[in-house]
């Protein structure tokens, strides 16, 4: 059998009669569908090809999101930058502008925690409504494409409509067996929720329940430790008094050796106490209470620099720099902030040198402590000053409780400064405080 005739071949065909003409149509008319039904089914396949590139896009972006977030939640070191790192990750993958936490309080009532967007007058207008009562077991999104259609939500179509709110979803916190809160979306119009949208949602919403759960018991656990810390305090200070009455008495060697162990003990727990009140007050307080008065911050740490020389006689502590420098600062503050930045250096550095310079300005002074040894992990940098830490490792130890760079650098932020550090094998490690000299 020959091969099938192109249009010019069929063109130059001398003509056989009306049958072969009308054949000749048909053959034609028929390649003319097949082409075009080819046609057809290679474009359909190319669009199906490009739905399935863009969904592998979405879906690789979003997992690249849920990273994002869970890092960002694992790495925060209060609720408040847990919620922002929600908002973030919502405004990021979900393309909203508007978008909230709120989370059940003791009452049971549902509260803002965190926002972006939102009015104060429409917070305060929808807050404590929520789809699901506290103890619910299995809370499912609530999805609202159009508020205008939900017979549930028309008490608040005229706050809708004042704050522009066209649609919004209702996405549960739930952890460890418990509802702790909700996170919302907000859209200016009606909007429908994809399939991709909700499940990034549903993760993020996942991630940040459990981190919030995490956050949550943590600060429970710091209130719970600040109020026994507070109770302990003047039972413990009788004890330290009594041992030192009787110290002064006439009592034999054997008694005065065991009396002088419990007054040791008593004032190692009152420093460890102290600090975990202050680490309370920073954490839940507000920040640490200083009192500002005018300072010589050269003799501030004048001083320190001799307490810790006694204390460790085989180090040499090089103090250099301004031989005066006034502020307004809170002094006692101030020495609790150097001696832990200053004893730090002397019992983490190697060799037996450390040095403290004193460089005074116009507007501010910096205090630069530098000590040899190994460098500082660069890992370890971002949480060396977390609390129960040492060294950016977490420290619960008989050197106490990891709290003195905490401290320190709640102290240096009270007064409006801040500490920065420099770590490398070659040059050591240096912490250098900035304080402006008047309150700011």
């Amino acid at each position: 059998m020959g091969s099938p005739h192109t249009l010019q071949q069929w063109e130059a065909l001398p003509p056989s009669g009306e049958g072969a003409l009308e054949q000749r149509a048909r053959s034609l008319e028929t390649e003319v569908a097949t082409s075009r039904q080819l046609e057809a089914e290679l474009r359909a396949k190319v669009e199906q090809l490009n739905r399935a590139l863009e969904a592998e896009r979405v879906e690789r972006a979003h997992k690249e999101i849920l990273f994002h977030v869970t890092d960002a939640t694992s790495r925060a070191g209060s609720l408040e930058e847990i919620y922002n790192a929600a908002l973030e990750a919502l405004g990021v993958g979900l393309g909203v502008t508007r978008a909230s936490v709120l989370l059940f309080d003791a009452d049971g009532v549902i509260r803002f925690k965190a926002w972006r967007g939102l009015s104060e007058k429409y917070r305060a207008a929808v807050e404590g409504h929520s789809p699901w009562k506290p103890d619910e077991k299995n809370p499912s999104p609530v999805l609202v494409s159009d508020v205008r259609e939900d017979p549930g939500l028309r008490g608040y179509l005229l706050v809708f409509e004042e704050e522009r709110i066209g649609a919004l979803a209702f996405f549960p916190l739930f952890s460890g067996g418990l509802l702790l809160g909700k996170f919302m979306l907000y859209y200016p119009g009606p909007h429908t929720f994809t399939e991709a949208e909700t499940r990034l949602a549903q993760g993020i919403a996942h991630q940040v329940a459990f981190a919030v759960e995490r956050g949550l018991a943590q600060q429970e656990r710091e209130r719970i430790l600040g109020i026994v810390s507070h109770d302990l305090k003047n039972p413990l200070s009788a004890v330290s008094v009594a041992a030192t009455t009787l110290l002064r008495q006439d009592i034999d060697p054997n008694t005065a050796k065991s009396v002088r162990r419990i007054a040791s003990g008593a004032s190692r727990m009152e420093r460890l106490i102290a600090q975990l009140l202050q680490f309370a007050q920073a954490r839940h307080g507000g920040g640490i209470a200083i009192a500002r008065k005018p300072v010589d911050l050269v003799e501030v740490v004048s001083r320190i620099v001799e307490e810790l020389e006694t204390a460790y006689p085989e180090k040499t502590i090089a103090l250099s720099g301004a031989a005066r420098c006034s502020g307004s600062w809170d002094g006692d503050r101030l020495a609790e902030a150097f001696s832990n930045l200053i004893g730090n250096a002397v019992q983490h550095g190697a060799g037996s040198a450390v040095r403290v310079a004193i460089a005074a300005a116009d507007a501010e002074v910096a205090v630069e402590i530098h000590n040899g040894g190994p460098a500082i992990p660069p890992g370890l940098m971002p949480k060396l000053f977390d609390p129960y830490r040492r060294g950016g490792q977490p420290r619960i130890g008989p050197e106490g409780v990891g709290l003195g760079l905490f401290i320190s650098r709640e102290i240096v932020r009270a007064h409006g400064g801040n500490i920065d550090v420099k770590s490398d094998e070659a040059a050591g490690t240096t912490f250098t405080v900035r304080l402006p000299r008047v309150a700011v």
